[in-house]
């Protein structure tokens, strides 16, 4: 334990100067495959750039709603 009390302020101190040392690289993140996304998923998909976010939906068949005994189907009853 004292070897980790008299060396942990200078890995810590170190630790910090190398994520410091580049923060753009720290940012950056990989570039999105969309198309393979696309393809195995069997969906098409949409981006938001304003998001960040690649979106890919799907409509549910497994909700069956009904109203006043009247079959809705899923796109036209749930929405976001």
């Amino acid at each position: 334990m004292l070897i980790l009390d008299r060396f942990f302020p200078a890995i810590a101190a170190g630790a910090i100067l190398c994520a410091a040392a580049n923060p753009a690289a720290a940012q950056q993140h990989p570039a999105l495959d969309t198309a393979g996304i696309e393809r195995i998923t069997g969906l098409k998909g949409s981006y938001s750039e304003k998001e960040k976010v690649f979106e890919v939906s799907k409509p549910r068949d497994d909700v069956k709603i009904h109203i006043d005994d009247r079959a809705i189907r899923g796109a036209a009853a749930v929405s976001r």
